[in-house]
């Protein structure tokens, strides 16, 4: 019954090297919403069997292993749907690669917004914001929005993404 999700959590495009070394299976695309729950081989084992759950690090030196959930998760253990709702993804490269989009559009959802690559966070929050007044307070389309929020803010200092959304 949501009109709009914003998550704003660390996701990730990228396989960690344990990953792409295990089993000589190709991993499925993500990307990958981090949980706050440390990573425990041991834990959810159907889930990381399946690729619905995966052991990522954020990227910092000691970063602890957490869990991230991926498209697969989406596609089969969320319970429900997204009837036409609007979900904003504020977390590197949550459009890199469409799988995770396409999850939540298989589930209703009527737009995905998000990164194409890595975004630093001041610049990922002055987006948001500025996205959702687009959204909230101006009336934009959600293409609008986005159009807006990239001409104003300009891509990201660090690493040169922008916003984008996938219908």
């Amino acid at each position: 019954g949501y009109a709009l999700i914003v998550f704003q959590t660390h996701s990730t495009s990228q396989v960690l090297a344990s990953d792409e070394a295990g089993g000589g299976r190709d991993p499925a695309p993500g990307p990958f919403l981090f949980t706050t729950e440390l990573y425990a081989p041991q834990r959810h084992l159907t889930l990381q069997v399946s690729d619905q759950v995966r052991a990522s690090e954020l990227f910092f030196e000691g970063s602890p292993q957490l869990f991230a959930v991926g498209p697969a998760f989406v596609r089969r253990s969320m319970r429900g749907l997204f009837s036409d709702t609007l979900i904003i993804i504020g977390g590197c490269q949550s459009l890199a690669a469409p799988d995770l989009a396409e999850a939540f559009l298989e589930k209703g959802a009527s737009v995905v917004i998000g990164w194409d690559e890595m975004v630093n966070l001041s610049h990922n929050n002055q987006a948001v914001l500025h996205l959702l007044d687009g959204l909230l307070v101006q009336g934009l389309t959600p293409a609008e929005a986005v159009q807006r929020t990239n001409a104003h803010l300009g891509p990201d200092p660090v690493y040169n993404s922008l916003l984008d959304l996938v219908e």
